[in-house]
């Protein structure tokens, strides 16, 4: 199984849905992690510290690449459209405000 950790979009966030240490954890359980290029750049963490975690780095598609995909902030409907059919998305929908989304 896939994870996949995108760059957040949303204007003024600065988490990342997955930091680097919990990269071996699911490395261990036979999970593979690609991260966008620059995914944990406003968070503090550096592409080389999850490469060093043994995260994959791509600047590709990484919302079509996962089966799951890790997001703080819920996805703008351009990244909606990236995913493919079946994803699991884990990120704070907030439903209120993104009915549509859920």
């Amino acid at each position: 199984m896939k994870i996949a950790v995108p760059k957040e979009t949303w204007e003024g966030e600065r988490r990342v849905g997955l930091v680097p240490e919990s990269v071996s954890p699911l490395l261990k359980i036979g999970l593979s992690v690609t991260v966008e290029t620059g995914a944990g750049a406003s968070a503090g963490f550096s592409d080389d510290d999850y490469a060093q975690a043994g995260a994959e780095i791509t600047s590709g598609n990484v919302l079509a690449a996962g089966d799951v995909v890790l997001k703080v902030r819920a996805p703008s409907t351009a990244e909606v459209e990236r995913l493919r059919p079946g994803t699991v998305l884990l990120a704070l929908m907030d439903p209120a405000v993104n009915e549509s989304l859920i």
